[in-house]
């Protein structure tokens, strides 16, 4: 299963053209026993004057993991899919 999830990854980053690790490209990976999502990131966080949002592969999973009660606020404003858009 090992060999053939890796096979599955590799892949993958062949079509994002990214196979030898040479560019420098940021992406979420997520893996199940059903499947493997990998998904580009076009920013590392949505900043709003102190406040924080990582995007990261836990939003894809329906999770944002905030460090203080503030940052809650930008996933209000946006929505958790917003954030992710």
């Amino acid at each position: 299963m090992s060999e053939k999830l890796d096979n599955y990854y590799w892949q993958c980053l062949k079509k994002l053209g990214n196979e030898d690790h040479a560019l420098d490209v940021s992406y979420n990976l997520l893996v199940t026993k059903n499947f493997l999502f990998i998904a580009l990131r076009q920013i590392e966080a949505v900043k709003e004057d102190t406040k924080t949002v990582t995007v990261n592969s836990l939003g894809f999973a329906g999770t944002h993991a905030v460090k203080r009660e503030e940052d809650l606020e930008i996933i209000r404003k946006y929505s958790p899919i917003g954030i992710l858009e």
